[in-house]
C-alpha cells in the first residue's frame, strides 16, 4: 500500500468519523429542541397558571380581615363578595389547570391533591359568632 492510499485511507476514516459525531451532534440538538418546545408549550402555561391562582389565594387576608374588622352588616356583605368572587377566580384557574395544563398522571395526581385541599373548603373561613369584639373562628368546612 503506497504512501498515498494510506493517507486517503486515513483521510476516510476520520470523514467519517467526523460526519458520524455530526451527526450525533445534530440528533441531540434535535432531542434539546423538541424538550425545549415541550417545556415552552406544556410546562410554562401551566406554572403561569398556578402562580396566578398562587397569588389570588395570597389575597384572601385581605376581604378575610375586613370580614372581621367590619362592625357592620354592609361591610360584611362587600367583604363577603369579594371572597366570594376571589373564590370564583380561583376555582377558575383550577379549572383551566385541570382543562389545559394535564400533561401526564402525575400531573392529574397532583392536581387531584392541591384541588381536595382547596376546594372542599372554599379557602374561606367563616366568623361563627361575635362576641364583644371576639371572633370566635368555625374550622375551615366546606361550602
Amino acid at each position: 500500500m503506497t504512501l498515498s492510499r494510506r493517507l486517503l485511507l486515513t483521510r476516510s476514516i476520520v470523514l467519517a468519523a467526523l460526519m458520524f459525531i455530526g451527526s450525533i451532534g445534530l440528533w441531540r440538538f434535535y432531542e434539546a429542541q423538541q424538550r425545549f418546545e415541550y417545556v415552552q408549550s406544556n410546562i410554562i402555561p401551566g406554572v403561569k397558571e398556578l402562580e396566578d391562582a398562587k397569588y389570588n389565594i395570597g389575597g384572601y387576608a385581605r376581604p378575610d380581615r375586613r370580614y372581621l374588622l367590619s362592625t357592620n352588616g354592609a361591610g360584611r356583605v362587600a367583604a363577603q363578595q369579594a371572597i366570594d368572587a376571589l373564590s370564583g377566580v380561583v376555582d377558575q384557574h383550577i379549572a383551566t389547570s385541570a382543562r389545559d395544563d394535564i400533561s401526564d398522571d402525575t400531573d392529574r395526581q397532583m392536581l387531584a391533591a392541591d384541588r381536595g385541599i382547596l376546594l372542599p373548603t372554599g379557602l374561606r373561613c367563616r366568623v361563627s359568632k361575635q362576641k364583644s369584639g371576639q371572633a370566635t373562628w368555625m374550622a375551615r368546612r366546606p361550602c
